[in-house]
Parts: structure tokens; C-alpha cells; sequence
């Protein structure tokens, strides 16, 4: 760390001073409903703008946030920690999302994801909210959201139109535009994407040199309606397509990203999502604003049962469908004094799992088990939050917060399974007979709980300089766990994170800083832990207590009228406390994929007038790919390169990625066929032409 820090610290003294205005009053944050401004928060956030993620390199992913201060993105597609909490659970795979990710205010299911709905194109402004959230968005969440805000439709005509072509196979299309079907009345914005790229895996059993291949499609579809001048109907529709190959490696060398399996992976997943909004503004300070939503998921899975070169259990099949409805109201009062919001909100929340794949449960036996899970979870959760933000002076400030919620989740689960074929004796027939028979069974559970989530901050003023000082409590239920190797439903109970913070703000003319300094005590923390060395001997459980502190730092520093700099660094230490099962000992240990490090340095330059170079450099420190602390993961280097030149309204740009091709090893899992390994992308290179009009 020593090696990486001198020089950062030497570019950022040597950029010399800034011209443009920072204000942070200016800065209105869209997901806090309140209206306030980035100064009147406590929370540690950062605001990122369109054209601060303007790339080339356009991923569908939340891969483009990898290394801002305590983010990481452990697997390609998949999961995100912030703060160290990762968001489908600190271990195991428990689908209820610890983070959340809202676009356009729709809260988007671990599938949407899957489909592409994290999709950059049209962007107006992204959000991350760092810590539990639960007084100023329908959606509670626990570690943490992202709020993507593309960009509406307005009273204007406007096009656009990039092609874009790189290595490894890519090609990308992406369109938009914008006109008055009613001037001053009726809009409408059109905007899609259309990317494919061969991936860098090749499958050296099959011959397969696109083993990862992706392809993504997206059509977004938007109308506004202006009612009058302070009154306006929104409806939104969103329609994602998604094809990917395989995500691992394995193999002597991880670094010759390379598998070894006589079937290809093949992920297909589909989703449409939309909803309506209606803001009308019932006078100066008072405005009401519904919002319904819905969000529909489809997807069909294809892989290698055994993930090796020897077909021994054939293809395993899985398929998933998922269901959200929502509906919320937001009634807020925006004063000189007073910011307040009063939510209600409810939701309802499917997902149906089938999983029917084979089993080899003797090494030297030829006799396949076939395995037939369906499992079906359900849940519904009411709500009503308030959030009041109050300035007695302009020194002297509080925001205050509160949240009931009730939730109820069912779960139902059948598992079922059947001899292929004989073993050859009839005792060991029997042995396998009773192996299936010990894992089938119908299981289900039904469990209801109501919660009082507080949140309370005060914040000081003192010229440019804004100390806060705020507590809130993070909350996700309970539910029904199933051990299918011991044919039990185990009962988990709800958890609960307390967070202490301290904020400071300063705003200048050419400079802002924000930092936030958190403790966390997590009470009842659930984590999927194993049995045994059975694949399923597995259920989820309440550790005892774990705790996780530190901080975030973000800086922009503007040079003169043509540089600015973009600096942020996060740091997190994660612990279990007091933690033992089945005989492992957690105690002490770090959460899994949770970098102590994190950090993000961007310059920007402006030549000429009409070139303009970026330069980005990310760093994650060293991590864990396990609970139990074996499987260290080294500590991480990437600097990508961008080049764009304005020429009237065409837009040349190239980008490239991981300029020095540094590979490392992300995660790492193994099961009884072997080690498979999750490892960042080689260099890519992208050049894309823009037109506008």
C-alpha cells in the first residue's frame, strides 16, 4: 500500500488548482425524496454523472463500478459487496437481497439484473448509497443501493446513435431519440442497445474459443405526460434480453482462461418491467407522488452437470421465473426550513426455482442419481416511513426517521429423486435407494414479522464546512431454511445492523471533499453454513454477532478550465464475533470478498479544445474467497485509457481497459469434481463512433 500511495499522493499535489464551481447545494440527490441536497445528508453517497461514466465501454454490468470507495464486484454479472456486505449474503446464495439496485425507481430482482437491466445507455445520473436505507426509499435494504436515472422525455427533438467495435469479439449498437408527439403536452423517448461479444474462456474439450460469449438486448420506451404546468403522468416500459456462456475457469493454469468440459454453458434470461407515475404538486410546498410498478423475469439454464471433460451426469437443466409488483406514495413537504417525505409502500414478490440435473454419488460407479428440486418463495411486505430533515439556523440542522414495516414469507420446496440404471448388487441398490429416499420430501414454512426501523442525524455549519453526526438500523426478515441432506426446514430469525456514522462535508470554489467514518454492529447475522462435506448439507443460520467499520473518502479537484481530477478510497475491516458451527471456528475471521482497500483515481484532460483524454486507475486490496479465510485473493491493479475527439456532432472515441493486462484470480470454489476459478478480464480494446443530432 505504501508503493501504491506516494505516487497518487505526488500526481495530486503536482494538478495545481481548479476554476469550476463545486457547490455541493447543487447537487440534488434524486433517491433521497426529501429534495435535499448533497450537503444535508449524513449518508456516505456519491453522486456520479453522466458524463463521468461516459466510456466506450459500455457494459451492461455493475462491473463499471468495480474499486469505487468500498464497492467491489466479486463475479462477472453477479454479486456486489458494499462495505463488505455482500448482496445476495455474506456466504452462501440466499436470492433476498442484502443491497438493492433501483432503475428509474424500479427495483430490479437478481434476474432483471441477469437480463442487462444495469444498462448505462441514456444515463442521466447514478447513485450509491452506502449503509442500510430504509427511511427514504420503498425498498429496504440492509448494506446498501445503486439508483440508476436515465434520462426522461422532453419537449425537445434529439438523436443519437454509436456503433462500437473491440476485441474478444465485441460489437455494439446503441440508439436513441427523443420528440414531442404533443408539443408542450405528450413525450416520447425511444432508447435501445444491442451488444455481443465472444468473451476471452475457451472450452478446450469442445473446441469452443466463445465458451463465454454474451450477447444483451434492451429497448426502453417512455412517455410523459404534462397534466399542466405542475402536474405530470410518466409511464415507463423496459424490455431486457440476455445470452451468456460461462463464467469460471479450471484447469492447471487459471491464467490460460481455459475449461475443460464436454458440454458448453448457456445462460438465457428475459425480463419486462415497467410502471406509472403521477406527481401533482397539491400547492408551493406539498407535492404527492404514486408510483406503480411491475417486473416479470424469465430464465433457462444449461450446463455441465459435473463440470468436467468426462461425461458422467450429462446436462444439468435449471429454470427460474420471478414476479414483483409494487406501489408506493410519496407525500412530501419541501419548506425553507423543512425537507419531509411520508411513504407508504407495498410489495409482493415471487420466485419459482426448478432444478433437475444428475448426481454420480460413488467416484467408481457409473450409476447416476437424477436430482428434481422445485422450490417456491414468496413475499409480501407493507410498509410506512417518514424522513424529516429541519434546519433551526443556518449552523444547525436534524434529520430524523422512522420505518414500520411487516413482512411475510412462505416458502415451499419439494425435492424428489430416482435411481438411472443398477449398480450391479443389490446391496448397493439399496444403499443408493436410501440415499435418494433421505433427500426427498415436501417442505415448506410460513413466518410474519413486524419491525420499527429509527434513523436520527444532526448536522453543523460552519462557513464551506458541514460536520454530521446519525444512527440508523438495518433490518432484513427471517425466513425458512431447507437441509436437503438431512430433510429438515429450519427456521432463521430476522437480523438487524446498528450503524454509528460521522460525516464531513467541505465545499470551495474549485474543490469539494466528503468523508464518513461508520461502525456497524450486525445482531443475529444470517450466513449458510455446511454440515458437512455433503454439496447438501447446507442451511442457513444466525451467527452470534459480527461487526464491520471504517470509511469512505471522495474528492473532486478541478484543474484550470481543461483537468480535473477524481479522487476516492474506501477502507473496511469485517469480523465475525463469537462464531463457531459444526465444529468450524468463524471467530475473528473476515467477511468473504471484502477488500480492506479500495480505490479509484480519474484524470481528465482537455486538449485543443476537442480531444479529451481519461485516464483511470482502480485498486482493491487483498480478500478472502471463503468464510473460513483458506482461499486468500491478492490485492488487485487496473488502470484503463480513454481517448474522444468532438467533431461537430460525431464523436470518435477508444477506449482500453486493463491497459497492462494484469490477470488475477477473483474467486475461487470447488466441489467434489474439482477447483474452479473466477479471474478478472484480460485487456480490451473498444473504439466507437457517436453521432448526434
Amino acid at each position: 500500500m505504501q508503493k501504491l500511495f506516494l505516487p497518487l499522493l505526488i500526481t495530486t499535489i503536482s494538478l495545481g488548482a481548479l476554476a469550476e464551481d463545486y457547490s455541493f447545494e447543487t447537487i440534488e440527490i434524486k433517491a433521497n425524496k426529501e429534495k435535499k441536497s448533497y450537503k444535508q445528508s449524513t449518508e456516505s453517497i456519491a453522486v456520479l454523472k453522466k458524463e463521468e461514466m461516459a466510456s466506450a465501454i459500455q457494459d451492461n454490468n455493475i462491473d463499471t463500478l468495480n474499486a469505487v470507495a468500498n464497492v467491489t464486484v466479486n463475479k462477472d454479472d453477479d454479486t456486489f459487496t458494499i462495505r463488505g456486505v455482500k448482496n445476495i449474503g455474506v456466504t452462501g446464495y440466499q436470492k433476498d437481497n442484502l443491497a438493492s439496485i433501483l432503475v428509474d425507481n424500479i427495483f430490479q430482482t437478481d434476474l432483471a439484473v441477469k437480463a442487462g437491466s444495469f444498462n448505462l445507455w441514456d444515463l442521466s445520473s447514478l447513485e450509491i448509497y452506502r449503509g442500510a436505507q430504509s427511511t427514504t426509499q420503498g425498498i429496504n435494504s440492509l448494506a446498501g443501493s445503486f439508483n440508476i436515472f436515465h434520462n426522461s422525455p422532453k419537449n425537445i427533438q434529439e438523436n443519437a446513435l454509436r456503433a462500437e467495435y473491440g476485441n474478444h469479439g465485441r460489437m455494439g449498437l446503441n440508439a436513441m431519440t427523443n420528440y414531442a408527439l404533443i408539443d408542450d403536452k405528450l413525450f416520447l423517448r425511444l432508447s435501445g442497445t444491442a451488444l455481443s461479444t465472444d468473451g476471452y474462456i475457451t472450452n478446450k474439450t469442445t473446441k469452443n474459443e466463445d465458451w463465454a460469449k454474451k450477447e444483451h438486448y434492451n429497448l426502453n420506451m417512455d412517455f410523459l405526460y404534462k397534466i399542466n404546468e405542475k402536474d405530470e403522468l410518466k409511464f415507463t416500459n423496459k424490455f431486457f434480453k440476455s445470452q451468456t456462456g460461462g463464467t469460471y475457469v479450471h484447469g492447471p493454469n487459471p491464467f490460460a482462461y481455459e475449461v475443460f468440459e464436454d458440454l458448453n454453458s448457456s445462460t438465457k434470461t428475459t425480463n419486462a418491467q415497467g410502471g406509472i407515475e403521477y406527481i401533482k404538486a397539491i400547492n408551493d410546498n406539498i407535492t404527492n407522488h404514486a408510483l406503480v410498478n411491475y417486473s416479470n423475469s424469465r430464465q433457462n439454464t444449461s450446463t455441465d452437470s459435473d463440470l468436467t471433460a468426462l461425461n458422467r451426469t450429462g446436462v444439468r437443466k435449471d429454470y427460474h421465473r420471478d414476479n414483483f409488483f409494487s406501489f408506493e406514495n410519496l407525500l412530501k413537504y419541501n419548506s425553507e426550513k423543512v425537507k419531509n417525505v411520508l411513504g407508504v409502500h407495498y410489495h409482493q414478490f415471487s420466485l419459482i426455482d426448478n432444478y433437475d440435473f444428475n448426481v454420480l454419488p460413488i467416484a467408481n460407479n457409473a450409476v447416476n442419481l437424477n436430482i428434481k428440486q422445485y422450490v417456491d418463495r414468496k413475499r409480501k411486505t407493507y410498509s410506512i416511513f417518514d424522513s424529516l430533515l429541519y434546519e433551526f439556523t443556518d449552523h444547525h440542522a436534524v434529520n430524523l426517521g422512522a420505518r414500520f414495516e411487516y413482512v411475510n414469507n412462505k416458502y415451499l420446496t419439494n425435492v424428489s429423486g430416482s435411481r438411472i440404471g443398477t449398480a450391479g448388487s443389490g446391496a448397493l441398490n439399496t444403499y443408493l435407494d436410501n440415499y435418494v429416499r433421505d433427500r426427498s420430501g415436501a417442505y415448506g414454512g410460513d413466518k410474519g414479522k413486524g419491525k420499527i426501523l429509527p434513523k436520527a442525524g444532526y448536522l453543523y455549519t460552519l462557513d464551506n464546512h458541514t460536520f454530521g453526526v446519525s444512527f440508523v438500523e438495518g433490518y432484513r426478515t427471517g425466513g425458512v431454511s431447507i437441509n436437503r441432506y438431512r430433510t429438515t426446514a429450519v427456521n432463521y430469525d430476522p437480523e438487524s445492523t446498528y450503524t454509528y456514522e460521522l460525516s464531513y462535508k467541505s465545499s470551495f470554489e474549485r474543490m469539494n471533499i466528503s468523508s464518513n467514518a461508520f461502525y456497524t454492529n450486525w445482531r443475529r447475522q444470517q450466513v449458510q453454513v455446511s454440515l458437512s462435506t455433503d454439496t447438501y448439507d447446507t442451511q442457513v443460520t444466525n451467527a452470534s454477532r459480527s461487526e464491520y467499520f471504517g470509511g469512505e473518502l471522495q474528492l473532486n479537484y478541478k484543474l484550470s478550465d481543461i483537468q480535473d481530477l477524481k479522487f476516492s478510497t474506501g477502507f473496511v475491516q469485517s469480523r465475525f464475533v463469537n462464531f463457531s458451527y459444526n465444529n468450524k471456528i468463524y471467530t475473528g475471521k473476515e467477511f468473504p470478498n471484502s477488500p480492506n482497500w479500495t480505490l479509484m483515481l480519474n484524470h481528465g484532460i482537455n486538449v485543443f479544445n476537442d480531444w479529451q483524454i481519461k485516464t483511470t486507475f482502480r485498486y482493491l486490496g487483498t480478500s478472502f474467497a471463503d468464510a473460513e479465510n483458506t482461499k486468500p485473493i491478492r490485492e488487485q491493479f487496473y488502470t484503463d485509457l480513454g481517448l474522444q475527439f468532438f467533431y461537430k456532432s460525431i464523436v470518435p472515441e477508444i477506449t482500453v481497459r486493463n491497459i497492462f493486462n494484469n490477470k488475477y484470480v477473483t474467486n475461487t470454489f470447488t466441489n467434489s469434481y474439482g477447483t474452479y476459478h473466477q479471474m478478472s478480464p484480460p485487456r480490451e480494446i473498444v473504439g466507437s463512433v457517436s453521432y448526434l443530432w
